[in-house]
């Protein structure tokens, strides 16, 4: 027989270092495509190995971006995504509401009905009887965001905010003075179909950055940031695309949010939750 004893030391030095492998391999592959092919723990250094190559200035910015997460104390956790999961684009407080005709949603001290949101009531007739889910983000919260799901997106356009001061528009006797700015896309999605997703950022000025215009889209890949004043990502889903968790709905009738962290399962796309309510 052979007897052992774990050196818990040595042992928990080499899980920090792991992890931290797997934070820079995320924050690269999310952000350059590029593969982990290789990794290696020594006694004096750690190396990983790329299928491409970074600038300096690129291995800044990724450590930077790595270093956010740490200092954010993020918890570790394994999981297996399904790949016909909706999962959150964000860290937040989500609210989730069924979009019945004139539904109100409140988003960032204003109000909106679907058409004033979109500025596009065409667009926002494809929506009714939908799902909207809208992902508060407070000052704890990572401020970057990703795409749901796999497939293209359009262009990005921005809606400038306004200031009704004289004039408020009128919403079920609720005056609204104030249109936050935001920036939509309308994603195709393998799973899901057409997907609005939404940034609202501050009054009058923009504070969203989004990296990419028209093109393919990787599920998880980082969609854009907040700058300073952003705080609020909204998804629109067409009618009988999804099939919420029944809690998280539950508690938005109640009047509360539910904490959600980027990548969170939050639900099936239709069909697999059909196949599986029938198992």
């Amino acid at each position: 027989t052979v007897d052992g004893q774990i050196d818990y030391e040595r042992r928990f030095e080499f899980m920090q270092l792991h992890t931290g492998e797997h934070i820079l391999s995320g924050v690269i592959h999310r952000r350059f495509g590029y593969e982990n092919v290789g990794f290696h723990m020594g006694a004096d250094f750690v190396t990983i190995d790329l299928s491409g190559m970074l600038t300096p200035e690129q291995v800044q910015s990724v450590e930077a971006e790595a270093n956010e997460w740490i200092w954010k104390n993020v918890p570790v956790e394994v999981s297996y995504p399904d790949p016909e999961a909706l999962i959150a684009p964000c860290d937040g407080l989500l609210s989730a509401y069924p979009l019945e005709d004139d539904r109100i949603l409140p988003v960032k001290q204003s109000f909106y009905t679907l058409p004033t949101l979109l500025r596009d009531p065409d667009l926002a007739a494809r929506y009714r009887n939908g799902l909207c889910l809208v992902f508060r983000l407070c000052v704890n919260h990572y401020h970057r965001y990703c795409y749901p799901d796999t497939g293209g997106k359009g262009e990005n356009v921005f809606l400038p905010g306004r200031l009704h001061t004289v004039r408020p528009v009128a919403l079920e006797a609720r005056p609204v003075f104030i249109e936050n700015c935001r920036e939509y896309t309308v994603l195709s999605t393998d799973h899901f179909g057409p997907v609005v997703q939404m940034e609202v950022g501050a009054l009058l000025v923009g504070k969203i950055h989004n990296c990419h215009g028209a093109g393919p889209i990787r599920r998880g890949e980082e969609k854009g940031m907040f700058l300073y004043g952003g705080s609020t990502v909204i998804l629109l889903l067409e009618e009988g695309r999804a099939v919420l968790r029944p809690e998280l709905l539950a508690a938005t009738r109640r009047g509360e949010e539910t904490p959600v962290r980027m990548g969170e399962r939050l639900g099936l796309a239709a069909s697999r939750a059909e196949t599986k309510s029938s198992l």
